[in-house]
This record gives C-alpha cells, sequence and structure tokens, in this order.
C-alpha cells in the first residue's frame, strides 16, 4: 500500500476506481423507465410491478430494488421495435388491459429470482413469441445488485412473503376483471 501512496497517479487512479464501483453500485440498486409514446400498439407486453417508485416523472419512472410495503402497484406498457424498447405508464389494471393487444389468448408471467424488470419484460416478449399470446408479467423485486447471490436470495425470500397479499390481490383483481368480461378477457381467453 505504501509503494501505491507513493506514486500519485496510481493512487488517483486507485480513489476513481474507488468512487467508480460506488456510484456504480448505488444506481444499480435503482432502475429507471424512461417513458414514451407507444411506437407500435400491436407489439407490446403488459406489465404489473410492486417495485417501490423511488421517483416518478413525465419522461421516467426510477424503481427501487425493494417491495413497495403499501401494496401499491406500477402498470406499464412496454412495446418493442427489433431491439428498441418504449415504456408507456397506465393509470389502472383496467387501462393495461383495456388497450388492443396482438393475440387471442393471455398468460400470466412471473419471473424467477435475480431477474430486474428490463430483463423480466424481455423474458416475457420471448414467451409471447413463442407461445403467440398476450403477455401480462407480474415483476417482484428480486434482485438486488448490492448483495451478494446467498444473501440476494435471502432478500428475494423475504420479499416473497412479504408481496403474497398484494400477489394475492393481484390475481382477485384479474378474477373480477373476467368475471365482468372486459374487453381485456373476453370469453375463452
Amino acid at each position: 500500500m505504501k509503494k501505491l501512496l507513493t506514486n500519485p497517479f496510481k493512487y488517483y487512479l486507485f480513489a476513481f476506481l474507488i468512487m467508480f464501483l460506488a456510484i456504480v453500485l448505488t444506481v444499480q440498486a435503482k432502475e429507471t423507465i424512461y417513458l414514451s409514446e407507444i411506437p407500435d400498439p400491436q407489439n407490446k407486453i403488459a406489465v404489473v410491478t410492486n417495485r417501490s417508485v423511488l421517483n416518478l416523472n413525465n419522461d421516467s419512472i426510477i424503481f427501487e430494488s425493494i417491495l413497495d410495503l403499501e401494496g401499491h402497484a406500477s402498470y406499464l406498457t412496454a412495446s418493442y421495435i427489433d431491439s428498441e424498447w418504449h415504456y408507456a405508464r397506465n393509470n389502472s389494471i383496467e387501462e393495461l388491459l383495456n388497450q388492443e393487444f396482438k393475440h387471442k389468448n393471455w398468460v400470466i408471467f412471473v419471473h424467477g429470482d435475480g431477474k430486474d424488470l428490463k430483463s423480466a419484460i424481455k423474458r416475457a416478449k420471448e414467451i409471447e413469441e413463442l407461445h403467440q399470446v398476450n403477455v401480462l408479467v407480474y415483476a417482484w423485486p428480486s434482485r438486488d445488485p448490492d448483495l451478494g447471490a446467498i444473501n440476494n436470495f435471502k432478500n428475494s425470500y423475504a420479499n416473497v412473503e412479504k408481496a403474497t397479499q398484494h400477489f394475492s390481490a393481484f390475481l382477485s383483481r384479474i378474477a373480477e376483471m373476467r368475471e365482468r368480461k372486459t374487453s381485456a378477457f373476453s370469453a375463452g381467453n
């Protein structure tokens, strides 16, 4: 360490690397979704997430990697053209699901452990293309980049236990919409 401190260039490089890592780790614990118009109304994924919202603007939403303990959900439409994604915010699950979607049938996709919001949405697109169904992603905070693999799994497990009521309420809401046969859930879907 003494040799490192005697060389000013190495000292500043070391200090810069430490600051850079601190910033990267802090930024990764949050995920920013930039909002825009949906360019292709057919190629889209419906998203419900119970992640805590750190900041909401007209042009972006910043989600934390933690559960919204009050049970609030955010509703997004994710649209894709080639590999470019666009996101729009919806005010309710009804607004989200009463849009026009490409396929007749629906599937609810709940991603596994260790996924961030964007990777869950990309996986939903793969499911949509493979099975020719509309996909409603239920995205929960399962990845905290500040934790190692074992502690992240423990954190995810705790989030699942806390979110069980939220997920149950979400499924009840979907069932109610199906019973009323809203446009998203016409007979047979």
